[in-house]
């Protein structure tokens, strides 16, 4: 679907939208008050789908804070409001609070019922399938990965710089560069790099495949997949190519422990007594206003 999305409830903030957003450029800023862009509407729809089953705007997610989240370079557009919901930690690979998905701390190992990895796996180092490994180790049993990253419907994975042990980069007459050492000890330079955003870190090192990243987190323990191709007109999110769609990857259906159904029993228990607008809108509620409506 190309044609614009006419207006939109931010499901980031809550914001009713005038303007339309544009299916063909996900990256764009399209919600007036917090600067969301489709992709990142669309990664709050997928956790909100994989948490509860429904189409919830992140205000009106419960305040979980039984649920642990970690977030991999999030964005501060989504990460502050994730805080006050869950026990949520944002992290980053090139500054503090740190996390490096090539060589994580162990210690971290099955502590998250969510773990947000949004346009990152294309930047680190290769092998990538360790860094798949990685995620799943993160997650807890019955924890979810939401994931998005680029990739084509080609049959392989795209690497850009493909067998190299070792790789820095170097200023050459102005031009940043790559220099690469193969396992074998030979040198290569790599120019006309791709960033996505600033240099170092944001380099582009690889193009996934559909099935590159199926067989990845298949293989990881993730073999539950689903590339979330609804998206949701109402919060202004659609797709119009079947490639680069957020992704929700589980062992096992997720649920919630016995002290986030307490919160949560908790919390609809006292909006129920509450005479003003509650914060908390009871599930079989969910359709009121048209504002939490699931799309089928």
């Amino acid at each position: 679907m190309n044609e614009p999305l006419g207006p939109f409830l931010c499901n980031i903030c809550g914001t009713r939208n005038i303007s339309p957003a544009d299916p063909r450029d996900r990256e764009r800023v399209t919600c007036s008050r917090c600067h969301s862009s489709m992709r990142f509407r669309s990664v709050i729809l997928a956790l909100s789908r994989a948490l509860f089953g429904l189409d919830l705007i992140l205000p009106d997610f419960p305040v979980l804070k039984s649920v642990r989240g970690l977030g991999l370079s999030d964005s501060d557009v989504y990460s502050e409001a994730l805080e006050s919901r869950f026990s949520y930690l944002n992290t980053f690979y090139h500054r503090d609070p740190g996390f490096d998905l090539s060589h994580p701390d162990e210690r971290e190992f099955g502590k998250y019922d969510f773990v947000i990895c949004s346009e990152v796996l294309e930047h680190v180092p290769a092998p990538v399938d360790r860094t798949f490994a990685t995620l799943a180790h993160l997650l807890k049993p019955a924890g979810c990965l939401i994931l998005t990253v680029p990739y084509s419907l080609d049959p392989e994975i795209a690497e850009h710089y493909p067998e190299m042990a070792e790789s820095g980069f170097a200023e050459i007459e102005g031009q940043t560069v790559l220099v690469g050492r193969s396992a074998t000890g030979e040198y290569r330079v790599f120019d006309r790099l791709k960033f996505h955003g600033g240099t170092g870190s944001t380099l582009e090192r690889r193009v996934f495949s559909e099935q590159s990243i199926r067989e990845g987190l298949a293989a990881a323990g993730l073999p539950l997949l689903h590339f979330d191709a609804r998206g949701n007109r109402d919060f202004g999110i659609a797709f119009a190519d079947p490639c680069s769609l957020p992704i929700i990857a589980v062992r096992g259906p997720f649920a919630l422990g016995a002290s986030g159904v307490t919160e949560l029993v908790e919390q609809l228990s006292a909006a129920a007594k509450s005479p003003e607008r509650p914060e908390i809108v009871p599930m079989a509620q969910v359709r009121a206003e048209g504002r939490h409506r699931p799309h089928a």
